[in-house]
């Protein structure tokens, strides 16, 4: 998702039927926070980064693991 400004977005799991990764990037496009595995048993908990981010990938669960995407990673666009 591309969100028009820097925000902390939150994510839920509402008619989700399947468990997901959540990455979220800078505006530069720099990895900075990661959730794994999230569950569609979570909602209605919302996850969310501790700062601002401009864009947020949703990916299947384990997608995170099998390509081996960390934290200050850059995102090429």
């Amino acid at each position: 998702m591309v969100f028009n400004a820097e925000d902390k977005w939150g994510i839920w799991m509402k008619d989700m039927n399947f468990p997901i990764d959540i990455v979220w990037f800078t505006t530069d496009g720099t990895i900075f926070y990661i959730k794994e595995n999230i569950s569609p048993q979570t909602f209605p908990e919302v996850f969310a980064p501790p700062a601002s981010a401009r864009y947020v990938l949703e990916l299947s669960a384990g997608a995170v693991k099998n390509s081996n995407l960390k934290i200050g990673d850059l995102l090429l666009y």
